[in-house]
């Protein structure tokens, strides 16, 4: 995706982060002149409508603490948020490198917090789910407060929303931890454990009980007595924030800010100066870190790398080059099988059609199919025919989406290397289960068109009804009619039966794998190709009584599956989710 131009506006640097559902961009905007992070949610149902409801409840809040969002944009399936881009790193990573932090430093780190959940609160928001990994920091010591997702409107709370708890427990209140009502209280208590991390470089409570501790009376210990240049002052605050019960925390978060503002560091530029300093050290060693990985990666791991470059961020470039490779084989397989055309204009007019396509993906392919229709119409007018006919809906689908479309040149290739049995099982990895269906059904067709056209041939091809259709059409000097042709083509059981399990696989994979999570993902493959092992090699030879040659087809299965293992590894997973 990178160098891609989004809504002929914003021109896309480097992928900045993934997770979960969403991968986030640093992009350029070509018309306000400034750089902006772009979320891109590649997401369903609940997951893209609570991205959705996150990036609107942040745009309703102006604050120079809290993330901006400039705008939400649709292109087909996928949502991009247009955010504010925040050079720096999160407070998490920040603790994780330096440990507890000054208290001049901290306590102006703790100030701009509270003055961003004032203005949320302010807006009858409550976030639900401050953390460090939820607040950024620039080079120059300013924090950005992020990840509304679970946030909640006060007044407009169902039971729903606290019927199911989230948020990370260690960091939680106790009364959210117990799916009660909260209230702005509760971010005060989250407040209160930000701080005391970042005084002393450890969370109050025990990481895996926290909530069970503070409702069984255990107080925490002041942040002096593990940091003594903690002012008592501090300990009071912090303490205060922590109370287990609602009631006895501060009523709101202004009150906080005001006992804070005696504690604040007079001189502003040497305390902007130290966070700089601090930022900027902590940001380095995360790029040596991340340099030190990549020199240690696998080979497996860069080439995953380099593929989801090549398909993922570079899809337009991909979707080019793949329509030359398809522009420049398919005419010229045809115009020398049929030998039409002298050899040197032969490959002369397949390079005119590569680069034509490369620049003008339409075009090309447009004139590689009608190209590659002449000879075809030359050998029978049945075939070219019906070539026609499925070039008009390849090249139909080609306008409306190049990755479906290219998608369905692959049965012709995959037969010859024994691999038409992993057709199927990536069609319903690729696409939903009514596009799997279509992609799969159109597929068997080609490949059986491809069959046809080539029986001359001596490809020892899997597909278990092609050789009577071959044998049928191969009488010398006999090319039948339409009506002969489909009377003959559809009282073929096998071949029946072949399009009604190529169909099945292709919804069930289709409907259960769904690109969340790996070990989610693999018994779905593994169910597919059980669905295939079992009708070809018991169903056909037992029920339909057809002579199978069963080691081909465990070897074809077998490396099918293989594959496709190896393809769903490469794809990039958002993995668990760490909130």
């Amino acid at each position: 995706m990178e160098g891609e131009i989004l809504f002929d506006r914003y021109e896309i640097e480097e992928e900045a982060g993934s997770g979960g559902f969403a991968t986030v961009y640093k992009a350029f905007d070509r018309t306000m002149k400034r750089t902006v992070a772009i979320k891109a949610i590649q997401a369903e149902g609940q997951v893209r409508d609570t991205a959705l409801r996150e990036a609107r409840l942040i745009a309703r809040l102006t604050h120079p603490n809290i993330i901006t969002v400039f705008d939400i944009l649709q292109e087909g399936p996928t949502f991009y948020i247009i955010m504010e881009y925040v050079e720096g790193l999160s407070l998490e990573e920040l603790v994780e490198r330096v440990g507890e932090l000054r208290v001049s430093e901290a306590t102006s780190i703790i100030y701009q917090l509270c003055d961003a959940i004032e203005a949320a609160h302010l807006a009858n928001i409550i976030h639900k789910d401050i953390k460090p990994a939820n607040i950024m920091i620039t080079r120059r010591g300013r924090i950005k407060v992020t990840d509304f997702g679970i946030a909640d409107i006060l007044g407009e709370m169902s039971s729903d929303s606290r019927k199911y708890v989230a948020g990370t427990v260690v960091y939680m209140s106790p009364e959210q931890y117990e799916g009660q009502r909260v209230d702005f209280k509760s971010d005060i208590f989250s407040i209160g454990v930000v701080a005391y991390e970042l005084l002393t470089g450890i969370t109050p409570f025990h990481p895996q009980l926290p909530c069970q501790e503070a409702r069984k009376g255990r107080r925490p210990p002041p942040p002096s007595q593990l940091n003594p240049s903690v002012p008592h002052s501090l300990d009071h605050i912090i303490l205060k924030c922590l109370q287990v019960y609602p009631e006895e925390r501060y009523s709101y978060v202004g009150l906080i800010k005001e006992n804070l503002s005696g504690l604040l560091d007079a001189d502003r530029n040497r305390l902007e100066r130290e966070l700089t300093d601090l930022v900027s050290s902590a940001m380095e060693q995360i790029r040596e870190e991340r340099e030190a990985l990549e020199k240690r990666i696998s080979p497996f791991l860069r080439l995953k790398k380099f593929l989801y470059r090549a398909f993922v961020e570079k899809r337009e470039l991909s979707l080019r080059v793949l329509s030359g490779i398809f522009s420049f084989a398919v005419p010229l397989l045809a115009l020398s099988f049929f030998g039409f055309l002298p050899y040197p204009w032969r490959i002369s007019t397949v390079i005119l059609l590569f680069f034509l396509s490369y620049l003008l993906p339409q075009v090309g392919v447009a004139a590689a199919l009608l190209l590659t229709a002449v000879p075809v119409f030359i050998f029978s007018s049945f075939l070219g025919f019906l070539y026609l006919l499925l070039a008009i809906i390849f090249f139909f689908i080609f306008l409306r989406d190049r990755t479906s479309a290219l998608f369905l040149i692959l049965p012709p290739l995959l037969a010859p290397l024994h691999l038409d049995l992993l057709y199927p099982l990536l069609a319903g990895y690729a696409f939903g289960p009514g596009m799997a269906l279509a992609t799969g059904v159109v597929g068997l067709l080609l490949l059986q068109w491809f069959l046809i056209l080539f029986a001359r041939g001596n490809l020892n091809l899997l597909a278990i009804a092609a050789p009577r259709l071959i044998d049928f059409l191969a009488q010398e000097g006999f090319i039948p009619s339409f009506r002969e042709f489909f009377a003959y083509f559809f009282t073929q059981i096998p071949l029946i039966f072949q399009f009604l399990v190529w169909a099945v696989v292709c919804l069930v994979v289709g409907s259960l794998a769904r690109r969340r999570h790996l070990f989610l993902d693999l018994p779905v493959i593994l169910l597919g190709a059980s669905i295939l092992g079992f009708s070809y090699l018991f169903l056909m030879p037992k029920i339909l009584g057809m002579a199978i040659n069963l080691t081909q087809v465990i070897q074809t299965l077998a490396l099918s599956t293989i594959i496709m293992v190896i393809i769903i590894s490469l794809v990039s997973y958002g993995g668990e989710d760490r909130r």
